[in-house]
């Protein structure tokens, strides 16, 4: 029986997605929840899993093709074939005759007799039909055994699963094929059974010189195109929003760590015996939230069309991270009710789902306040974009020691470089200095942070 495999609901607000990747092939025989198609959304690529098991008969979508909820993906074949699902038509048709001839009138009697002999025939060649269905099966058992010699790659290590289409690779290292142009097919994997790595990938990009559209020039010279990525246009969709909507301004400052980096150093083993790796990220994270309570327009928004200031009830910050893909910023939510060593393993988790791409559409939405990090690359000030319909980002800097004058002496201490972009709009200058004055104040006395 064909079965017809259509798009879901991809969520709220996604009206569309791209197929980055097709991972099944006409005569495949797949299972129920089994990835069927890789879709790149918002900022997001996921596995599309199939809602019925049978063997493909035919894929209805291209890569790069732009899809929406109830687009037609596959067609998929069951094992009583396509005549069952004209079976229950052929029984009505039946019925309906046997009930005209129940009464027939004298006229139509001859007309019935026709239609009687007509049919005998057909009935007769019934059979004929049920062996050309078995000369069917067999032509299709063919390709199968076929297709069994062929070697597949094993399974991903530690999942348990094998390999989906012809190329054994993760969606995230997918992804950065797409972003590098690499073609995967070209690439041998150097990961466990077989499996294509991130730094497969790269080292490809390098050898090939992939990367976008060779042998193109410009009227100066040689260039090369790349087609954007669906998280690239997102991305530089959001930046022209926020730089056309938000009126930003950046204020400066420093805050002196140097207790706080002493309590960390301290520390720093008893937590990573549970498993956390405890940064300064953590204590930043919790500054900003006690510093909120004394300032709501920071954790604030503006809707326009009707002129309110939606002030929220409930703190999510939207962690910054640096990925292949781009700069994303998944949320930790409710992080006001969070410890400093919750918040430290809810950041660490964040960061590891983005860097492997496992990660859906809704863990980049719903966050109040931004919080970037240039530190860990290098920098100590910038003027970050706020992060619409939020209200303020804070970016930190490289922490290093400086020679800093202190009751008349210069002694060295550690220092947090800060920039804290904001939404004038909604937050005057006079009432986001005080808001960052609060966040320094609670950085430079831990012990504030850790009475939580």
């Amino acid at each position: 029986m064909a079965q017809q495999v259509k798009l879901p609901d991809m969520g709220e607000g996604v009206e569309s997605a791209t197929v980055v990747g097709i991972l099944v092939e006409v005569g495949d025989e797949i299972e129920v929840d089994q990835g069927i198609v890789e879709l790149e959304t918002d900022k997001a690529v996921a596995e599309v899993p199939s809602p019925k098991a049978g063997t493909v008969k035919e894929i209805h979508v291209e890569q790069d093709q732009e899809v929406k909820k109830g687009d037609l993906l596959l067609t998929l074949e069951g094992d009583g074939g396509d005549e069952e699902e004209e079976a229950p038509e052929e029984e009505g048709e039946k019925k309906e005759e046997e009930e005209e001839e129940e009464e027939p009138s004298a006229a139509e009697k001859p007309e019935k007799e026709k239609k009687r002999k007509k049919q005998e025939p057909e009935e007769q060649e019934k059979p004929r039909e049920g062996e050309a269905e078995e000369d069917k099966e067999a032509e299709k058992e063919e390709p199968r055994e076929e297709k069994k010699e062929t070697p597949e790659p094993s399974g991903r290590p530690g999942d348990g699963k094998t390999a989906l289409g012809d190329i054994p690779a993760a969606p995230h290292v997918r992804g950065l094929a797409r972003d590098l142009g690499v073609d995967l097919r070209q690439v041998s994997g150097s990961g466990e059974g077989g499996w294509i790595t991130e730094q497969d990938v790269k080292d490809a990009a390098r050898e090939t010189g992939a990367g976008g559209q060779d042998g193109q020039a410009d009227q100066w010279g040689k260039v090369r195109r790349e087609k954007m990525s669906k998280i690239r246009r997102t991305i530089a969709g959001k930046m022209a929003e926020s730089h056309e909507q938000v009126a930003r301004v950046t204020n400066f400052a420093d805050a002196d760590i140097t207790r706080l980096e002493a309590f960390r150093a301290e520390h720093k083993e008893d937590f990573a015996a549970d498993g956390i790796k405890l940064t300064l990220l953590p204590f930043v994270v919790r500054a900003v939230v006690d510093a909120m309570k004394s300032h709501p327009a920071v954790n604030a928004s503006l809707d326009m069309d009707a002129g309110e200031i939606v002030y929220k009830e409930y703190v999510s910050i939207s962690i910054a991270v640096d990925s292949e893909r781009g700069l994303l910023a998944p949320v930790l939510r409710n992080v006001d009710c969070m410890s400093i060593a919750e918040v430290a393993l809810g950041v660490q988790k964040l960061a590891e789902k983005v860097r492997e791409g496992d990660f859906g559409v809704e863990d980049l939405r719903g966050g109040t306040f931004t919080i970037t990090n240039l530190g860990s690359i290098g920098g100590r000030y910038a003027t970050p974009i706020v992060n619409v319909p939020e209200s303020a980002i804070l970016l930190t800097g490289r922490s290093e020691q400086r020679p800093v004058v202190r009751d008349g002496e210069v002694a060295i201490r550690t220092i947090l470089p800060l920039s804290l972009s904001y939404d004038h709009r909604l937050i005057d200058g006079a009432a986001a200095a005080r808001f960052l004055n609060d966040v320094i104040a609670f950085l430079e006395d831990p012990a504030r942070l850790l009475t939580r």
